[in-house]
């Protein structure tokens, strides 16, 4: 990269910044990343093992110092200046594939609060219906079906076939017991959401999976961005030697000895009397 006016007095100040990327909402830069998602190489996404929240705050919180050398930035050679553009919506993207994680891992807290609610009204039921049966107004036999296999699915079961049982014989028992038609609709309510939730846990896996794949997509077009603005930013301010001050290390801080970044290329040949005209930008980024 070749910096066609360096300036090592040149100071870095939010007030000197150019406007910061009008803040996007977290779904709105999460659609606006689907292609750039879509073309990564799924051998090559980054592994997650720095915390989210933290890779967020420390990109945003950058923002205004990074921006702030955006000018010089995009004159430098062979520099794409999209990484320092991008960043923002990058970071708000993660943010939203973050959201898709969290909620896909969560345990089901409807299902196991249906499933209680399910087993009470079943058992009162069921209770109606022997106590029934014994006075001979409801058939005995199909009562024997229910109560007899624990699981959602099973559940669900006893509660359509006790409500369609009870509801049969109505004209029978409707001024004899302490059922309602209310409580019989509400048993076969619960048990469609019963059947429901199981389903939705039943395909959890695969939306967790494709959670977890579109979260490592979006954290790495943002550390990818991160690293190039890092690069840019290690070359104009090579003399000042502040480039962790600008825009810190996603990964410092984790216990990693720190190491200096790579001297750029056109110092390296400016050092030995080279033409920094068109000089090589291919860095090894730091991870």
């Amino acid at each position: 990269m070749t910096d066609v006016q360096p300036n090592p007095t040149s100071t870095v100040t939010v007030a000197a910044a150019e406007p910061v990327t009008a803040r996007l909402h977290y779904r709105e830069a999460y659609r606006k990343t689907v292609a750039e998602r879509a073309a990564l190489d799924r051998a090559k996404l980054r592994v997650i093992n720095i915390d989210i929240v933290h890779a967020y705050t420390r990109v945003v919180g950058s923002l205004p110092r990074i921006m702030a050398l955006r000018d010089r930035a995009s004159r430098l050679a062979e520099f794409e200046i999209e990484n320092f553009d991008n960043l923002e919506t990058h970071a708000l993207a993660l943010m939203h594939a973050q959201g898709e994680y969290v909620s896909a891992s969560s345990p089901p807290e409807v299902l196991a609060a249906l499933n209680e609610e399910g087993i009470t009204l079943r058992d009162n039921l069921y209770s109606d219906g022997v106590a029934l049966a014994r006075r001979g107004l409801v058939s005995a036999a199909p009562l024997k079906r229910f109560r007899t296999a624990p699981g959602y699915k099973h559940l669900a079961e006893d509660l359509v076939g006790l409500s369609s049982l009870l509801r049969r014989s109505w004209d029978e028992i409707g001024s004899r017991t302490v059922v309602t038609i209310a409580e019989l609709d509400h048993a076969e309510a619960v048990s469609e959401r019963l059947l429901h939730a199981v389903a939705e846990r039943e395909n959890a896996s695969t939306v967790l999976s494709d959670a977890i794949q579109k979260r490592r997509q979006a954290f790495t077009l943002l550390a990818k961005a991160y690293d190039q603005a890092r690069r840019a930013i290690s070359f104009l301010r090579w003399q000042e030697e502040d480039l962790d001050e600008i825009a810190p290390s996603l990964y410092a801080g984790r216990g990693r000895k720190k190491s200096a970044p790579n001297p750029p290329p056109a110092a390296a040949r400016l050092a030995h009397g080279a033409d920094p005209s068109r000089p090589s930008v291919h860095t090894r980024p730091e991870r």
